[in-house]
């Protein structure tokens, strides 16, 4: 059952539309593919000061939006205007294989990236064994300023860095050696974390865990100049205080030279994961994993894997923690604090059930709003009939929504024409509307048919409802009908294949109702 209804927030056109006008108009919504021929996917996304976007990831192609390829895998960086259009592109790697987990704009306009490598040729100058922590960084044109790698003999990974108030950079992953540059090993991997000067030289790093696996997905400095990191941990020794079941979500917070203040765990006694932190405005924190545990710290659980929500004050002290999802699997890897100081999840999601309305295929990019306390306000699916994920998700300046990931979908939600290969980037903007789908009187009903229909369809008006204004609006939010002053029947056709919102009122009367194109 839904926990709570959801609502967004309703946008009208800003200039006057005449009765039957189809709209055509410059809007903020968007979903573009990126890519070539072979495995292509986006990792991690950031609005830049121009407002366009830069994402990072990784590409086997060679072809399509690719330019080229230098082994197994490419680090791949893009860059997109604020309309989503490609404004440069460009592989960084060597002959083995090199993929970034994480990239953002620094203070001169240039871009710091977090990838992994086992490369020691091409633009990779060293490996130390195995994978090795690989951090570039490029200037505003994507030009490489700098490249390093940091570890040891066996294998060693980066998946989230940011620049620092020094002008330096942090970053955090984890890592299973105890030589190179790592000073120690408490057992299988580690939680590692390192401090860089602005140059690229390493400053200080720490490992933190126990004896079995530990794992640190995100770090941010927080405003303390210290730093709050998100993973989990299988071990309840060494570093770690307590382990509730199979893998605790596992929060850190370090002071500004890396020293442990406080680590927490978090869960049920089962399966249990952080994977993106943010500190909020009230100077705790928000985290976004999953959880398979309906006991612990864990209230309710709806599924196989549930998205789980917690909400943490500045000493780590859970205030509420929430879990989200229907009869099947779904996951959050992004979470954002948004203006209006409730939060923008995104992840994925196999169910159709529970809190998730629909589903288009295998797994689904899932995106769900919440309020500040954690209640749903509204959720959305996107995708096709395969893979489709969504890896980081943000709040843009206009306040929109944008998020990247990749698909292997060549139909529902992805463009037609434009899927690349086995798997492209998949980059979406979107704008809110409402969504809720109601009828509010009962006696008062207004029947589309056929729905699903696959381009024609007739909307039969209830008299006693009287003249209606209607506006439909696409998944991203586009505007892309609007008709006033209906009173009987409204027969259209050829409206593209997709999932449709209708947007049907005069001055007594507000409805929402779904239409499916097929």
């Amino acid at each position: 059952m839904k926990r709570s209804t959801f609502f967004l927030i309703f946008f009208f056109i800003g200039f006057l539309i005449s009765k039957n006008t189809l709209v055509a108009q410059s809007i903020s919504g968007w979903k573009k593919l990126f890519g070539g021929s072979h495995h292509d996917a986006a990792h991690s996304l950031q609005q830049t000061k121009d407002e366009g976007y830069i994402i990072a990831g990784g590409s086997v192609s060679n072809d399509g939006d690719v330019g080229n390829n230098y082994g197994e895998h490419d680090v791949w960086i893009f860059k997109l205007d604020m309309h989503g259009n490609l404004e440069w592109e460009n592989n960084y790697g060597g002959s083995g294989a090199d993929f970034a987990y994480s990239i953002q704009q620094t203070t001169d306009g240039g871009y710091i990236i977090a990838s992994r490598s086992t490369s020691n040729d091409g633009d990779v100058g060293n490996n130390y064994g195995e994978y090795d922590a690989w951090i570039i960084k490029l200037n505003i044109e994507g030009e490489i300023e700098w490249e390093k790698n940091y570890g040891g003999s066996k294998s060693d990974y980066v998946y989230s860095v940011q620049q620092t108030e020094d002008g330096g950079y942090i970053i955090a992953g984890n890592s299973n050696s105890d030589d190179g540059d790592i000073g120690n090993n408490y057992g299988s991997y580690d939680a590692w974390i390192f401090k860089l000067n602005s140059d690229g030289n390493l400053e200080w790093e720490n490992n933190y865990g126990g004896s079995d696996l530990d794992h640190i997905n995100q770090v941010q400095q927080t405003e303390d100049g210290g730093y709050i990191l998100a993973g989990w941990t299988q071990s309840n020794d060494g570093n770690i205080g307590d382990n509730y079941g199979e893998y605790d979500a596992w929060i850190i917070k370090l002071n500004t030279s890396g020293n442990l203040l406080w680590e927490k765990s978090y869960g049920g006694s089962s399966l249990d994961y952080a994977h993106s932190i943010q500190q909020t405005t009230d100077y705790g924190y928000i985290v976004g994993g999953w959880t398979q545990s309906n006991d612990g710290d864990i209230g309710d659980n709806y599924g196989e894997y549930d998205a789980w929500v917690i909400k943490l004050d500045n000493e780590g002290t859970l205030l509420w923690e929430k879990s989200y999802g229907g009869s099947k699997s779904d996951y959050t890897y992004s979470i954002q604090q948004t203006e209006d100081g409730g939060y923008i999840a995104a992840g994925k999601s196999a169910s159709d059930d529970g809190d998730v309305n629909d589903n288009y295929g295998q797994w689904d990019v899932w995106v769900f709003k919440l309020d500040s306390e954690g209640n749903l306000e509204w959720e959305n699916n996107y995708g096709g009939s395969s893979l489709d994920y969504a890896y980081s998700v943000q709040q843009t300046e206009d306040g929109s929504y944008i998020f990247a990931g990749h698909t292997a979908s060549s139909d529902g939600d992805i463009p037609s024409g434009s899927y690349q290969g086995q798997r492209d980037c998949w980059v979406v903007k979107i704008k809110p509307i409402s969504t809720e789908v109601s009828e509010p009187h009962s006696n008062s009903k207004i029947m589309i048919a056929p729905n699903p229909s696959k381009g024609k369809f007739i909307m039969n008006i209830n008299p006693s409802i009287e003249s209606v204004d209607i506006e439909i609006f696409d998944i991203l939010g586009h505007s892309i009908y609007i008709q006033n002053d209906i009173s009987n029947t409204l027969e259209l056709d050829n409206i593209p294949k997709g999932n449709y919102y209708i947007h049907i009122k005069n001055e007594y009367y507000f409805c929402i109702k779904k239409l499916i194109i097929l």
